[in-house]
């Protein structure tokens, strides 16, 4: 219920105070009652006060020049009530404005309910300095806070209400169904931490990371796949870039891919890797005389060079190294040392190299060179520096007891 009320007076002159002096015109209380006059400005009071409240609610009213509104909610459980006039306060007690409801408005008690609502117009409201002192508000129930996507909670203003954002579980989040659901920065991280898998090493954790350790290749499986396919075969020892000491120690027989005419087979044995010299699936012989330069002619296609000059030449006794004469031995560009002597030495003596290999020796070849007896001779406990030479009469089936001159060939690096 609203009524247009008439400034008294006093309103007036402290209107006009408050603008000339740039003061404010505070007010603070309605107060209504059932007192029946037609109002003349000269009132400073209502005729029959039956109640009064602050003001808690206020505005300019849009469709009328100067005008402002005040009101107050009578609640349901205040009354019974028949106004039939009510009165503006200020903060000095002093009546503002008055207004008459024609016909009275009747308040019931315990039903509903009432806003009672004055509407003042001022001289120039544009300018005034107007201030409402009040200890008490109130919003009708009617008004509501909603909670939009991703919230919950709202409702009527009737009482307290909580809005609550409504966070997605992880379940939620992985699933990735539910559109109104915020996601949580602890649920996010737990989602990436899942992604990124707690065993990633700190250094491969971002997909920057990942993709320079691919070297920023956008096809790494063909990338790898032509890699492989350069790599030797286990099975038959078919690639490329394998040394001739690597397809030499490997073991089991392997084929040179390189030079496909001839094959090596290898194993351990006594700590000694014994070679033997063989053409295509023939049985595998014991090395005899000729096989070594077999075997090197047939592994390098004839074809060796040191220096720019061939390692193997031709003399009258067949192939040999350049300066063969007693101990000697030859360093390949690549590492790989071959080492040849004749030493003399009896069952159990040590036989010491030409020089000691700096790494290893891979390999040791003994021919037996004795005169009269027929030995079979092997090196045992083979070091860079040498091996113990063993000795044994085939024929009378016993250690040979004295010195047996021999053909060594040693291979290492």
């Amino acid at each position: 219920m609203s009524s247009y009320a008439l400034m008294t007076n006093v309103g007036r002159n402290k209107e006009a105070a408050a603008l000339a002096n740039g003061t404010s015109l505070s007010i603070s209380q309605i107060a209504w009652g059932d007192g029946d006059r037609s109002p003349s400005g000269g009132e400073t009071a209502l005729l029959n006060e039956t109640g009064r409240k602050d003001v808690q609610g206020t505005g300019q009213v849009a469709e009328a020049l100067n005008t402002a509104f005040f009101e107050i909610l009578l609640d349901a459980n205040e009354g019974p009530f028949v106004i039939r006039e009510a009165g503006l306060f200020d903060v000095d007690g002093d009546l503002i404005a008055i207004a008459k409801y024609d016909p009275p408005v009747n308040k019931p008690k315990d039903t509903v309910s009432a806003l009672l609502r004055i509407h003042v117009v001022f001289s120039d409201l544009e300018n005034l300095i107007l201030q409402v002192q009040s200890t008490d508000a109130y919003v009708p129930v009617e008004r509501k806070v909603t909670a939009g996507a991703g919230l919950a909670g709202g409702g009527d203003l009737s009482g307290d209400r909580t809005v609550v954002v409504d966070f997605a579980t992880q379940a939620e989040a992985l699933a990735g169904v539910a559109a109104t659901k915020v996601i949580s920065p602890a649920t996010l991280k737990a989602r990436i931490d899942a992604l990124i898998g707690s065993a990633t090493p700190e250094a491969l954790d971002t997909l920057q990371e990942i993709a320079a350790a691919m070297n920023n290749d956008d096809d790494l499986a063909a990338t790898l796949t032509a890699l492989i396919a350069t790599k030797m075969n286990a099975a038959n020892g078919v690639g490329t870039g394998i040394t001739a000491l690597e397809k030499l120690i490997t073991g089991g027989a392997i084929e040179v891919s390189t030079h496909a005419k001839a094959q090596i087979n290898g194993f351990i044995r006594s700590g000694a890797l014994l070679v033997y010299a063989h053409q295509g699936d023939d049985a595998l012989n014991p090395l005899i005389a000729g096989s070594v330069k077999a075997l090197m002619n047939r592994a390098t296609d004839n074809r060796p060079t040191w220096g720019g000059s061939p390692v193997w030449t031709d003399d009258a006794g067949g192939r040999s190294l350049p300066g063969m004469s007693g101990a000697t031995w030859w360093r390949s560009p690549d590492g790989l040392i071959i080492q040849a002597a004749w030493p003399s030495a009896a069952d159990g003596q040590t036989v010491t190299f030409p020089i000691t290999f700096p790494n290893a020796c891979n390999a040791v070849m003994l021919t037996e060179n004795h005169p009269t007896a027929v030995l079979s001779i092997c090196a045992q406990n083979v070091t860079p520096s040498g091996f113990t030479f063993r000795a044994h009469n085939t024929v009378t089936n016993v250690t040979h007891s004295g010195a047996s001159q021999h053909m060594m060939l040693a291979i290492g690096h």
